[in-house]
């Protein structure tokens, strides 16, 4: 069996005893919470993830010159020899700021 302790609202500890048939006191029987999960006096539920904060300017910026030294560049070096065109290279460097756009103030 497995059992939960719960304090408030939250789970904060869990224990494994086969040998046992009810909860210890201060304690509940659940398959599977985890510490961390919500005890809404009903139901168990995983704790929701905050959104992640977009990007900043700074970040993306830093993205793009990673991407253009590693795919980019190499690309206009190739155009120079005549083995890609500068539509080829003009495409690479949209895809790698579509990729990693700019975001709106």
């Amino acid at each position: 069996m497995r059992f939960i302790q719960v304090q408030g609202n939250i789970v904060v500890n869990f224990a494994t005893d086969d040998n046992r048939d009810a909860a210890p006191d201060g304690w509940q029987q659940h398959d599977t919470a985890q510490i961390g999960w919500l005890f809404d006096g009903t139901d168990f539920v995983p704790p929701t993830k905050e959104p992640e904060s977009p990007p900043t300017r700074a970040e993306q910026e830093a993205k793009r010159q990673e991407a253009y030294a590693a795919e980019a560049d190499p690309m206009a070096m190739q155009m120079l020899r005549d083995e890609v065109t500068k539509d080829e290279w003009l495409a690479k460097i949209n895809e790698i700021k579509a990729r990693f756009p700019y975001p709106v103030n």
